[in-house]
């Protein structure tokens, strides 16, 4: 018999593996819908005049916290954005 996060048989681990996949894709979801209404928003006319002169954004990459704390701050004002992608 295996182990599997405690289920006692074959039938309780599939269901916690069910359980495990819905949790996993409404919190996706969740993140891009998020992500969306986040973009779709007006913005401000305070906003929409200081994009309309500023640069194209650009990705950087942060080699640590304090660069990304100076970073944040700095676009005070502005929607900000922050994804943490991870390999695991």
């Amino acid at each position: 018999m295996r182990w599997l996060g405690g289920a006692r048989n074959t039938e309780e681990a599939r269901q916690l593996t069910s359980v495990s996949r819905l949790t996993c894709n409404t919190l996706v979801l969740t993140t891009v819908a998020l992500a969306v209404i986040a973009i779709a928003a007006p913005p401000s006319s305070a906003q929409s005049a200081a994009a309309a002169q500023a640069a194209p954004a650009q990705l950087v990459d942060l080699h640590d916290l304090s660069e990304l704390r100076a970073r944040f701050n700095a676009d005070a004002g502005f929607t900000r954005l922050v994804l943490l992608v991870s390999p695991t």
